[in-house]
């Protein structure tokens, strides 16, 4: 089998910079030997600092370590460097702001690189929660009610929405991924404060009603050209002292009990399954995702968002489901890298 080489984007100038590097930290020496790994290091100034070489994955570590603490170069300049040295495929082990929103999609994409993941359009669209949730509510999913607090949203206009949803209410940044910045409101004296907290991580914020139910979460996974695999349903439960599946519940060992598959019943998973499926299409996503859920006690589905370049470490949501479902880490790797082609204009409508 010939060798593929890889390259391999981790860190980025966003909040979610030492998610990425643990994604970094757990995949590198996890590819197969089939593969060969080109670790870039994204600096928070949005720099670029380029491995010389390709290296085996067991060394691949390594080299990132070092680079996290070498000279960076202008992102052009280091994609010089990339282009040149031909590798079959970029892979995006960022996540949130610059690495996962389109911009290193439209970067890679108007120098011809294949890369991992979603396009630069369908990023961009799946990190702007309200457009997202207008998307998914016109096609007659369920989401929860939500509002934007643009610059022409009053503050009155705010309190009505409060006063005619009640609260808990969810105080959110719109446009950040794993849960940054995110409130759950139980008290109308603590929303404008919610609000700032959020202003802090983004300058756009929205307000939605809070739904009570299991959280889940569901992955998809492109095996074959035309063929995308709903993975097991993962049902979230965070320990005492967690509202919700927050960002310390995502990232800190112990605070959030995952169990995959889900405990609901068969038929409310394979609800679940179908319609992170249909999300994942609505949005144009691609390569692999993950759809985060909320299922009533009477087990309506509520759609909460999607997430094109989700973790990947070893005890991520994805890759747990994978295991279930007979792909070891290394496998699901590949599977991911293996599977790029965009040249077929049917590459995203999926058989049942």
């Amino acid at each position: 089998m010939s060798e593929k080489k890889v390259t391999f984007l981790f860190g980025g100038p966003g909040s979610e910079r030492e998610v990425s590097v643990a994604t970094a930290k757990s995949a590198l020496p996890s590819f197969d030997d089939q593969f060969r790994i080109q670790p870039v290091f994204i600096t928070p100034d949005r720099r670029w600092v380029v491995s010389e070489n390709y290296v085996a994955p067991g060394e691949a570590w390594d080299v990132a370590m070092r680079l996290m603490t070498q000279s960076a170069v202008p992102s052009d300049i280091a994609l010089e460097t990339i282009e040149t040295s031909s590798p079959d495929v970029v892979f995006i082990g960022l996540h949130g702001e610059y690495g996962e929103d389109g911009t290193v999609q439209a970067l890679l994409e108007a120098r011809g690189l294949a890369y991992t993941g979603s396009n630069s359009e369908a990023s961009a669209l799946a990190m702007d929660k309200p457009k997202v949730l207008q998307i998914l509510q016109d096609e007659d999913l369920l989401v929860p009610e939500f509002l934007e607090v643009t610059p022409e949203v009053t503050p009155s206009d705010v309190q009505a929405f409060a006063d005619f949803n009640g609260y808990p209410l969810v105080v959110l940044p719109a446009d950040r991924g794993s849960s940054v910045g995110v409130t759950i409101v139980k008290q109308s004296e603590d929303l404008d404060s919610a609000i700032e907290q959020a202003r802090t991580k983004s300058d756009r914020v929205m307000v939605t009603k809070y739904i009570a139910g299991q959280e889940v979460s569901c992955g998809l996974l492109v095996t074959d050209k035309n063929e995308l695999t709903a993975l097991p349903v993962t049902d979230l439960n965070p320990i005492e002292g967690h509202d919700f599946f927050d960002y310390d519940a995502k990232y800190l060992a112990g605070e959030c009990d995952e169990v995959t598959p889900s405990r609901l019943p068969e038929d409310v998973q394979t609800n679940v399954q179908e319609i992170a499926r249909k999300v994942h299409q609505l949005l144009g996503a691609d390569g692999y995702s993950r759809v985060d859920m909320i299922v009533t006690p009477n087990h309506e589905v509520y759609v909460l968002e999607l997430n094109t370049l989700p973790g990947m470490t070893q005890t991520s949501i994805i890759p747990q489901q994978a295991k279930v479902h007979g792909l070891s880490f290394s496998e699901l790797l590949a599977t991911i890298c293996n599977n790029i082609d965009r040249s077929n204009e049917d590459y995203l409508t999926f058989e049942d």
